[in-house]
């Protein structure tokens, strides 16, 4: 490639780079929103069924046991890391609607939208 080429076609270049790295950048930022929203959601299913005495002393260990039997490869969900989402949402549950720790002051729209994205996933409360 001609020298002239280069130097004519480099702020093209760097205007496509500009974009390719503001997409990789956004897409980062969207996994995480989301990644967060499945933690919450596992965090607020946990907190419900161990914190109600629905599950007994060691659920967390087999559950944890029983998703890297089924799903080899599986990394963040150990029976520590379970308790630490349990602890994230315990945290943050002012974000849920319908928790009782809701206030006016936590109804934002930005909130809101965030509540939106955990609410996807959410899991059921055992009976």
């Amino acid at each position: 490639m001609e020298e002239n080429a280069i130097v004519l076609y480099r702020p093209v270049a760097e205007i496509i780079k500009s974009a390719i790295l503001q997409g990789q950048y956004e897409a980062a930022k969207g996994v995480n929103r989301i990644q967060l929203a499945v933690y919450f959601g596992i965090g607020k299913f946990v907190s419900q069924n161990t914190r109600k005495g629905v599950w007994g002393t060691g659920a967390l260990e087999a559950i944890s046991q029983i998703l890297r039997k089924e799903l080899p490869g599986l990394k963040g969900y150990s029976a520590t890391q379970l308790r630490e989402m349990r602890l994230f949402y315990e945290a943050w549950q002012i974000l849920d609607p319908n928790s009782s720790v809701m206030t006016d002051e936590s109804s934002n729209q930005e909130q809101t939208s965030l509540w939106r994205i955990f609410s996807r996933y959410h899991l059921p409360i055992t009976p």
